[in-house]
């Protein structure tokens, strides 16, 4: 969520000042970032050299796995 909020509000221009901004390694970064990728939850613009992550949604809606310490059906009623 951090990574997320961060690139929402600031708009990194690349993922080393995204790591710069939340104070992480980049190599952690890169491979948050690519978990994110994966759920489609950002996109890379290419920027020069550098991979800008941006979001790929302008609304993202995350279920919650655990919640108040109990772990959620997928069939839980809406």
């Amino acid at each position: 969520m951090e990574l997320v909020r961060e690139i929402a509000t600031t708009e990194p221009e690349s993922v080393r000042e995204l790591a710069r901004r939340v104070d992480r390694d980049v190599g952690r970064v890169s491979r948050d970032l690519d978990t994110l990728y994966k759920a489609e939850v950002i996109e890379y613009e290419q920027k020069g050299r550098a991979k800008q992550p941006v979001l790929a949604h302008e609304n993202i809606f995350v279920w919650p796995v655990v919640y108040d310490g109990s772990v959620l059906e997928e069939n839980v009623q809406k």
